[in-house]
Protein backbone atom coordinates (compact mmCIF):
# COMPACT_ATOMS: atom_id res chain seq x y z
CA UNK A 1 0.00 0.00 0.00
CA UNK A 2 1.26 3.58 -1.37
CA UNK A 3 0.34 5.99 1.66
CA UNK A 4 -0.94 9.38 0.46
CA UNK A 5 1.18 11.01 3.36
CA UNK A 6 4.36 9.31 1.01
CA UNK A 7 3.37 10.58 -1.87
CA UNK A 8 3.00 14.21 -1.04
CA UNK A 9 6.16 14.16 1.10
CA UNK A 10 9.65 15.25 0.41
CA UNK A 11 10.86 11.75 0.15
CA UNK A 12 8.14 11.09 -2.41
CA UNK A 13 9.02 13.79 -4.91
CA UNK A 14 12.22 12.77 -4.44
CA UNK A 15 11.82 9.00 -5.14
CA UNK A 16 9.72 10.77 -8.52
CA UNK A 17 13.10 12.82 -9.17
CA UNK A 18 15.05 9.69 -8.64
CA UNK A 19 13.12 7.85 -11.14
CA UNK A 20 12.62 9.98 -13.40
CA UNK A 21 16.33 10.31 -14.43
CA UNK A 22 17.15 6.98 -13.67
CA UNK A 23 15.14 4.95 -16.37
CA UNK A 24 14.59 5.06 -19.93
CA UNK A 25 11.31 6.04 -20.93
CA UNK A 26 9.53 3.08 -21.90
CA UNK A 27 10.79 1.63 -18.47
CA UNK A 28 10.19 4.64 -16.65
CA UNK A 29 6.21 4.94 -18.24
CA UNK A 30 6.34 1.11 -17.16
CA UNK A 31 6.90 1.77 -13.11
CA UNK A 32 4.70 5.08 -13.29
CA UNK A 33 1.56 3.07 -15.04
CA UNK A 34 1.94 0.37 -12.15
CA UNK A 35 2.35 3.02 -8.95
CA UNK A 36 -0.54 4.99 -10.99
CA UNK A 37 -2.70 1.88 -11.19
CA UNK A 38 -1.88 0.44 -7.57
CA UNK A 39 -3.19 4.00 -5.59
CA UNK A 40 -5.97 4.67 -7.83
CA UNK A 41 -7.14 1.55 -6.73
CA UNK A 42 -7.23 2.84 -2.95
CA UNK A 43 -10.60 4.51 -3.01
CA UNK A 44 -10.34 4.96 0.70
CA UNK A 45 -7.97 7.67 0.06
CA UNK A 46 -8.67 11.39 -0.13
CA UNK A 47 -6.79 12.19 -3.28
CA UNK A 48 -8.53 9.27 -4.65
CA UNK A 49 -12.11 10.09 -4.31
CA UNK A 50 -11.31 13.48 -5.31
CA UNK A 51 -10.78 12.52 -8.79
CA UNK A 52 -13.76 10.53 -8.65
CA UNK A 53 -15.95 13.11 -7.61
CA UNK A 54 -14.01 16.09 -10.01
CA UNK A 55 -14.58 13.28 -12.84
CA UNK A 56 -18.29 13.11 -12.08
CA UNK A 57 -18.98 16.62 -12.09
CA UNK A 58 -16.83 16.99 -15.39
CA UNK A 59 -19.08 14.44 -17.20
CA UNK A 60 -22.01 15.59 -15.74
CA UNK A 61 -22.68 12.68 -13.53
CA UNK A 62 -23.31 10.58 -16.54
CA UNK A 63 -21.26 8.05 -15.89
CA UNK A 64 -21.53 4.01 -14.43
CA UNK A 65 -18.94 3.09 -11.71
CA UNK A 66 -16.74 0.76 -14.19
CA UNK A 67 -16.28 4.05 -16.25
CA UNK A 68 -15.81 6.19 -13.33
CA UNK A 69 -13.12 3.62 -11.75
CA UNK A 70 -11.12 3.22 -14.98
CA UNK A 71 -11.70 7.30 -15.47
CA UNK A 72 -9.58 7.47 -12.37
CA UNK A 73 -6.85 4.98 -13.12
CA UNK A 74 -6.32 6.77 -16.54
CA UNK A 75 -5.97 10.21 -14.60
CA UNK A 76 -3.32 8.45 -12.55
CA UNK A 77 -1.62 7.20 -15.09
CA UNK A 78 -1.98 10.49 -17.35
CA UNK A 79 -0.28 12.27 -14.67
CA UNK A 80 2.23 9.74 -13.39
CA UNK A 81 3.77 9.48 -17.24
CA UNK A 82 3.73 13.52 -17.20
CA UNK A 83 5.45 13.68 -13.86
CA UNK A 84 7.85 11.03 -15.45
CA UNK A 85 8.74 13.13 -18.52
CA UNK A 86 9.09 16.31 -16.87
CA UNK A 87 11.97 15.14 -14.10
CA UNK A 88 13.46 12.90 -17.09
CA UNK A 89 14.15 16.15 -18.85
CA UNK A 90 15.16 18.66 -16.28
CA UNK A 91 18.59 19.03 -17.38
CA UNK A 92 18.06 18.69 -20.66
CA UNK A 93 16.85 21.57 -22.57
CA UNK A 94 16.75 20.66 -26.08
CA UNK A 95 14.84 17.49 -25.53
CA UNK A 96 12.32 19.06 -23.68
CA UNK A 97 11.66 21.62 -25.84
CA UNK A 98 11.29 19.45 -28.85
CA UNK A 99 8.33 17.74 -26.50
CA UNK A 100 6.35 20.75 -26.44
CA UNK A 101 4.50 22.29 -29.33
CA UNK A 102 2.97 25.65 -28.95
CA UNK A 103 -0.45 26.47 -31.04
CA UNK A 104 -0.81 29.78 -33.26
CA UNK A 105 -2.60 31.36 -30.14
CA UNK A 106 0.10 30.70 -27.68
CA UNK A 107 3.23 31.83 -30.40
CA UNK A 108 0.98 34.80 -30.49
CA UNK A 109 0.63 35.17 -26.71
CA UNK A 110 4.29 34.05 -26.22
CA UNK A 111 5.61 37.02 -28.62
CA UNK A 112 3.29 39.23 -27.05
CA UNK A 113 4.68 38.76 -23.74
CA UNK A 114 8.47 38.36 -24.61
CA UNK A 115 8.18 42.34 -25.91
CA UNK A 116 8.35 43.03 -22.14
CA UNK A 117 5.60 46.52 -23.02
CA UNK A 118 2.46 44.18 -22.92
CA UNK A 119 1.10 43.57 -19.06
CA UNK A 120 -0.17 40.46 -18.95
CA UNK A 121 -1.71 37.43 -16.24
CA UNK A 122 -1.95 33.86 -17.50
CA UNK A 123 -4.35 31.36 -15.44
CA UNK A 124 -3.79 27.73 -16.07
CA UNK A 125 -5.96 24.87 -15.47
CA UNK A 126 -3.90 21.58 -13.96
CA UNK A 127 -4.36 20.01 -16.71
CA UNK A 128 -1.04 17.42 -18.50
CA UNK A 129 1.91 18.59 -18.53
CA UNK A 130 2.10 21.95 -17.27
CA UNK A 131 4.87 22.35 -15.02
CA UNK A 132 7.04 20.81 -18.52
CA UNK A 133 5.01 23.41 -19.99
CA UNK A 134 5.95 26.44 -17.94
CA UNK A 135 9.71 25.05 -18.41
CA UNK A 136 9.27 25.33 -22.27
CA UNK A 137 7.97 28.98 -21.68
CA UNK A 138 10.82 30.39 -19.92
CA UNK A 139 13.42 28.05 -22.50
CA UNK A 140 11.46 29.94 -25.11
CA UNK A 141 12.76 32.95 -23.83
CA UNK A 142 9.92 34.60 -21.50
CA UNK A 143 10.59 35.63 -17.90
CA UNK A 144 7.30 35.61 -15.56
CA UNK A 145 6.36 35.24 -11.72
CA UNK A 146 4.24 32.37 -10.93
CA UNK A 147 2.21 32.69 -8.23
CA UNK A 148 1.85 30.14 -6.26
CA UNK A 149 0.01 28.00 -3.79
CA UNK A 150 0.17 29.46 -0.11
CA UNK A 151 1.37 28.55 2.63
CA UNK A 152 3.14 25.45 0.63
CA UNK A 153 4.54 22.23 3.08
CA UNK A 154 8.03 20.69 3.03
CA UNK A 155 7.97 19.08 -0.08
CA UNK A 156 5.91 21.83 -1.96
CA UNK A 157 8.42 24.11 -1.52
CA UNK A 158 10.83 21.42 -2.87
CA UNK A 159 8.65 21.33 -5.86
CA UNK A 160 8.50 25.22 -6.43
CA UNK A 161 12.55 24.84 -5.94
CA UNK A 162 12.41 22.59 -8.78
CA UNK A 163 10.45 25.19 -10.94
CA UNK A 164 12.52 27.82 -10.37
CA UNK A 165 15.26 26.78 -12.37
CA UNK A 166 15.84 28.99 -15.52
CA UNK A 167 15.05 31.75 -13.23
CA UNK A 168 11.79 31.57 -13.22
CA UNK A 169 10.05 33.44 -10.04
CA UNK A 170 8.16 31.37 -8.13
CA UNK A 171 6.24 33.06 -5.02
CA UNK A 172 4.11 31.54 -2.75
CA UNK A 173 0.98 33.51 -2.34
CA UNK A 174 1.21 36.32 0.46
CA UNK A 175 1.02 40.30 0.30
CA UNK A 176 4.73 40.49 -1.18
CA UNK A 177 4.14 38.46 -3.85
CA UNK A 178 1.13 40.27 -5.01
CA UNK A 179 3.28 43.27 -4.66
CA UNK A 180 6.25 41.84 -6.50
CA UNK A 181 3.16 40.90 -9.05
CA UNK A 182 1.56 44.20 -9.18
CA UNK A 183 5.30 45.54 -9.80
CA UNK A 184 6.08 43.13 -12.71
CA UNK A 185 2.80 43.72 -14.58
CA UNK A 186 3.20 47.95 -14.02
CA UNK A 187 6.73 47.46 -15.94
CA UNK A 188 4.93 45.32 -18.75
CA UNK A 189 5.80 42.17 -16.99
CA UNK A 190 4.09 38.64 -17.21
CA UNK A 191 2.33 36.61 -14.32
CA UNK A 192 1.25 33.31 -14.47
CA UNK A 193 -1.07 31.40 -11.49
CA UNK A 194 -3.42 28.46 -10.81
CA UNK A 195 -7.51 29.03 -11.41
CA UNK A 196 -8.44 25.48 -10.40
CA UNK A 197 -6.95 24.48 -6.95
CA UNK A 198 -9.98 24.74 -4.51
CA UNK A 199 -9.80 27.52 -1.76
CA UNK A 200 -12.50 25.99 0.97
CA UNK A 201 -12.22 29.74 2.93
CA UNK A 202 -13.05 31.81 0.18
CA UNK A 203 -15.66 34.11 0.43
CA UNK A 204 -16.96 33.99 -3.23
CA UNK A 205 -18.11 31.22 -4.78
CA UNK A 206 -18.36 30.60 -8.08
CA UNK A 207 -20.05 28.26 -11.01
CA UNK A 208 -17.23 25.97 -12.01
CA UNK A 209 -19.12 23.14 -14.68
CA UNK A 210 -22.70 24.11 -13.81
CA UNK A 211 -21.76 23.79 -9.74
CA UNK A 212 -20.68 26.00 -6.82
CA UNK A 213 -17.55 25.95 -6.21
CA UNK A 214 -14.70 27.62 -3.98
CA UNK A 215 -11.61 29.01 -6.21
CA UNK A 216 -9.28 31.33 -6.02
CA UNK A 217 -10.39 34.84 -7.19
CA UNK A 218 -7.39 36.95 -6.18
CA UNK A 219 -5.85 36.65 -9.55
CA UNK A 220 -8.93 38.33 -10.78
CA UNK A 221 -8.53 41.06 -7.69
CA UNK A 222 -5.12 41.47 -9.29
CA UNK A 223 -6.38 41.59 -13.20
CA UNK A 224 -9.13 44.62 -12.31
CA UNK A 225 -6.79 46.33 -9.86
CA UNK A 226 -4.23 46.41 -12.75
CA UNK A 227 -6.53 46.46 -15.73
CA UNK A 228 -4.10 43.81 -17.26
CA UNK A 229 -6.01 41.41 -19.39
CA UNK A 230 -5.77 37.31 -18.77
CA UNK A 231 -4.81 34.76 -20.66
CA UNK A 232 -6.12 31.41 -20.04
CA UNK A 233 -3.78 29.20 -20.84
CA UNK A 234 -3.78 24.92 -21.00
CA UNK A 235 -1.05 21.98 -21.69
CA UNK A 236 -2.24 18.98 -23.15
CA UNK A 237 -0.44 15.62 -24.08
CA UNK A 238 -0.87 14.38 -27.76
CA UNK A 239 -1.65 11.12 -29.22
CA UNK A 240 2.21 10.82 -29.61
CA UNK A 241 3.54 11.90 -26.47
CA UNK A 242 4.51 15.34 -26.77
CA UNK A 243 2.85 18.34 -25.91
CA UNK A 244 0.34 21.10 -26.39
CA UNK A 245 0.32 24.43 -25.06
CA UNK A 246 -2.73 26.33 -26.26
CA UNK A 247 -4.15 29.69 -25.35
CA UNK A 248 -7.56 31.62 -24.95
CA UNK A 249 -8.11 34.58 -26.31
CA UNK A 250 -7.24 37.59 -24.49
CA UNK A 251 -10.17 38.62 -21.55
CA UNK A 252 -9.97 42.04 -20.93
CA UNK A 253 -11.77 41.95 -17.39
CA UNK A 254 -15.07 43.96 -16.63
CA UNK A 255 -15.23 46.59 -13.94
CA UNK A 256 -18.20 46.81 -12.33
CA UNK A 257 -19.22 49.20 -9.35
CA UNK A 258 -19.90 46.07 -6.90
CA UNK A 259 -16.80 44.39 -6.28
CA UNK A 260 -18.00 41.38 -5.18
CA UNK A 261 -20.33 41.12 -8.29
CA UNK A 262 -16.99 42.34 -10.19
CA UNK A 263 -14.59 38.92 -8.85
CA UNK A 264 -16.91 36.54 -9.20
CA UNK A 265 -18.57 37.29 -12.58
CA UNK A 266 -14.99 37.59 -14.23
CA UNK A 267 -13.64 34.66 -12.56
CA UNK A 268 -16.75 33.01 -13.85
CA UNK A 269 -15.62 34.36 -17.47
CA UNK A 270 -12.14 33.23 -16.69
CA UNK A 271 -13.31 29.61 -15.62
CA UNK A 272 -15.91 29.23 -18.02
CA UNK A 273 -12.95 28.91 -21.27
CA UNK A 274 -10.74 26.63 -18.54
CA UNK A 275 -13.68 24.38 -18.72
CA UNK A 276 -13.10 24.05 -22.86
CA UNK A 277 -9.73 22.79 -22.29
CA UNK A 278 -10.36 20.28 -19.58
CA UNK A 279 -13.15 19.06 -21.43
CA UNK A 280 -10.92 17.99 -24.06
CA UNK A 281 -9.04 15.36 -22.75
CA UNK A 282 -11.16 14.94 -19.15
CA UNK A 283 -8.48 12.66 -17.78
CA UNK A 284 -5.61 14.84 -18.29
CA UNK A 285 -6.91 16.87 -15.33
CA UNK A 286 -4.33 16.66 -12.69
CA UNK A 287 -6.53 17.83 -9.43
CA UNK A 288 -6.57 16.10 -6.98
CA UNK A 289 -8.48 18.21 -4.10
CA UNK A 290 -12.24 17.80 -4.29
CA UNK A 291 -13.36 20.93 -6.20
CA UNK A 292 -16.82 20.03 -5.17
CA UNK A 293 -16.86 17.81 -1.74
CA UNK A 294 -20.66 17.62 -1.33
CA UNK A 295 -20.71 16.22 -4.94
CA UNK A 296 -19.40 12.51 -3.18
CA UNK A 297 -23.31 12.33 -1.71
CA UNK A 298 -24.45 12.67 -5.15
CA UNK A 299 -23.00 9.47 -6.81
CA UNK A 300 -24.65 6.46 -6.01
CA UNK A 301 -22.51 3.93 -5.06
CA UNK A 302 -20.17 6.55 -2.79
CA UNK A 303 -23.35 6.25 -0.69
CA UNK A 304 -23.52 2.70 -0.06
Amino acid sequence: MISQDIINSRFGVGLALTLGRSFPKKIGYWISDAVATLIAKQKRMSMVQAVHSNQWVVHQGQLDKKRLDQLVIDTFRASGRCLFDFYHNLTRPERLLSLVRFSPKFETLLERCRSGTNPTLMVIPHTSNFDLGGRAMALRGLDFQVLSYPNPNDSYQWQNQIRSLNNLEVTPMSISAFQKARERLQAGGTVLTGLDRPLPDSNYPVQFFSHKAMLPVAYTRLALKMDVPVAVVACHTNADGTYLLDSSDLISPVHLSDLPRALIENTERFLHEAEGFIRRAPHQWAMYYPVWPEVKDEIPWARA
